[in-house]
């Protein structure tokens, strides 16, 4: 495979924050069948109910969380807030079967991640995906220093247009923030009538 570096890692460059996030699509998450089932067992054993939603992007996070020593997180809100907030989502980001900050701080799962991406065509965007609560309950968490208050929702009986926003943050400070990518309530709506 061509454009190999020393570490293993081909593709494009990471210098630039991904800015090409397009909306592919929402579902119910299938907790039989998600290969992410070890990170959702909180959620079934609750009962509740999670959205994914998936996205493509030309920028591999997984190279970007471990050569830029970044966590990769969602940062989830209704379109119409002016900050930033959490809608019960995972602070997780997933290609595939992998968490691309596993990727970062796992040896192995970094080894089991280059051998996945090297099968996987390398002219075509790639998909990611996240986990969204489709209710929450009100409740408060700490986000950079402080404490954000989330309010209740739920999107079965009101959906509305969430947006998600893919961050990159390093420890010793900066960091990035991809552009908005729009989840239509029209697609929640399809989503969770299918349930």
């Amino acid at each position: 495979m061509s454009g190999l570096s020393v570490a293993g890692w081909a593709g494009i460059a990471v210098a630039q924050p991904p800015s090409d996030l397009v909306f592919t699509g929402v579902s119910i998450a299938d907790y039989k069948n998600e290969a992410n089932t070890d990170l959702l067992g909180k959620h079934m054993a609750l009962g509740d109910a999670l959205l994914k939603v998936t996205f493509t992007s030309r920028t591999d996070l997984g190279k970007l969380a471990f050569e830029k020593e970044m966590l990769i997180s969602d940062a989830v809100r209704f379109c119409e807030q002016t900050e930033e907030g959490i809608l019960g989502s995972w602070v997780d980001v997933f290609r595939g079967e992998f968490s691309v900050n596993a990727v970062r701080a796992d040896r192995r799962v970094r080894a089991a991640y280059l051998d996945a991406i090297a099968k996987q065509p390398y002219d075509e965007p790639i998909t990611y995906h996240i986990y969204v609560g489709i209710r929450q309950g009100p409740r408060s968490v700490l986000a950079d220093g402080r404490t954000v208050h989330i309010d209740p929702y739920d999107l079965a009986s009101a959906p509305r247009d969430v947006c998600v926003r893919i961050l990159g943050r390093r420890m010793l400070g900066g960091g990035f923030a991809s552009n908005v990518v729009v989840v239509p309530a029209a697609a929640l709506r399809r989503a969770i009538g299918q349930k």
